[in-house]
């Protein structure tokens, strides 16, 4: 997710300017954030507990029975969503300041030559 917001950040940082590029990338964070505490268990205060459509369902067990979701559940989500994506950003802001000279030689050499590989050829 980090990785997905660093490019909105940078975009502020260097251009002062956020358009809507960064529009599939925002989808991308939020599924995966949604994912990660809906089906994968991955949050500390939800628990690992995967949620379908019905409800929790806990983690491991295939007849346990389901409690219907409520709009606590919706609301809890969507928190717990909204904190890990909030997160994220907040770290790819840190790690993108704490770089900055590095992102800006990456930015120009996309400029120069479009695509970059990380490997050098000595031709």
């Amino acid at each position: 997710m980090r990785v997905l917001c660093a490019g909105r950040i940078a975009e502020e940082h260097f251009c002062n300017d956020v358009n809507t590029g960064a529009a599939a990338d925002i989808r991308q964070a939020t599924e995966l954030a949604r994912r990660m505490i809906t089906e994968w268990g991955m949050n500390d205060k939800l628990g690992f507990i995967a949620y379908d459509g019905e409800g929790p369902i806990a983690a491991g067990s295939s007849n346990c029975r389901r409690a219907r979701n409520t709009p606590t559940h919706g609301a809890s989500h969507r928190q717990e969503v909204r904190r890990q994506i909030d997160t994220a950003y907040a770290d790819a802001q840190r790690i993108v300041q704490e770089n900055v000279a590095k992102v800006k030689q990456i930015a120009e050499a996309l400029v120069k030559y479009e695509t970059i590989t990380g490997r050098t050829s000595k031709h």
